[in-house]
């Protein structure tokens, strides 16, 4: 009995000695923008936004490639629906329009700009036509070791 209680004990040690030691945290190396850094710290979203609106090279350094694009309507009433697609830079570089409008394009064209969600690290910025379902694109850009990037842009125009 002795020599069972003994063999338990041992079992349960051994169990938990091995459980301890695969049970450590390490941080993983993969995260999802692994490989995204800038040359220099953003000082504020609005310092990055300005750069942003009006210098396309510096826009396209800001992209987490691939650039996710989403249009439609997650509307019930639409018959249509999200459609989602990835962009890489050579994409990026040969589409027919801009993919963020200048602060001049925007007075032009009678866009205007809002925030609709803002955390620390994540905001949601909204170019839209006031008073119409036309022209509604939502930019989702995340912070990165103090840089901002765009990660996603879904036009949701009727």
């Amino acid at each position: 009995m002795q020599k069972l209680n003994l063999r338990i004990f041992a079992l349960i040690f051994a169990l938990c000695l091995f459980n301890s030691c695969t049970n450590t945290k390490v941080k993983s190396k993969n995260t999802p923008f692994q490989g995204y850094a800038c040359q220099q710290p953003d000082k504020s979203f609005d310092d990055f936004l300005e750069q942003f609106s009006n210098n396309k090279n510096f826009q396209q350094s800001r992209y987490i490639l691939p650039l996710v694009y989403r249009s439609g309507s997650y509307s019930l009433a639409n018959d249509y629906g999200v459609t989602v697609e990835l962009l890489n830079m050579e994409k990026i570089k040969s589409l027919n329009y801009s993919i963020f409008r200048s602060k001049s394009e925007r007075i032009k064209e009678n866009i205007e700009q809002q925030i609709e969600l803002k955390t620390e690290r994540y905001i949601e910025l909204l170019h839209y036509l006031p008073n119409a379902d036309a022209d509604m694109v939502l930019y989702k850009f995340s912070e990165i070791n103090g840089c901002w990037f765009l990660q996603e842009f879904h036009d949701i125009s009727l």
